[in-house]
């Protein structure tokens, strides 16, 4: 789980200035598993790096629970996603 720059030119909906990035770009959220995209959400860059990612980490986290209920799931994210409540999910969820 993780959050990138998509830097952007003009004046794009959505789009503003990032100081981490340097730049005026949006803010995808993207979860993976290995080498697959599960998940690539475009949101603006001035929001939170953890903002929607609880949601989609309970969204995917059941869609795979509902096949495969068994299986070893490992969620990992930087610091940005050091959260309460998704520390808490995942503690409940795996």
């Amino acid at each position: 789980m993780d959050v990138t720059d998509d830097q952007v030119h003009g004046n794009q909906e959505g789009a503003f200035f990032n100081s981490y990035y340097h730049g005026v770009c949006y803010a995808p959220l993207y979860i993976f598993c290995g080498h697959h995209l599960l998940v690539a959400k475009l949101r603006s860059s001035n929001v939170d790096p953890a903002d929607g990612a609880l949601d989609e980490l309970q969204r995917i986290i059941g869609l795979i629970r509902e096949k495969w209920s068994e299986t070893h799931i490992l969620v990992r994210g930087d610091s940005a996603y050091a959260r309460e409540e998704i520390f808490y999910f995942v503690k409940i969820s795996l």
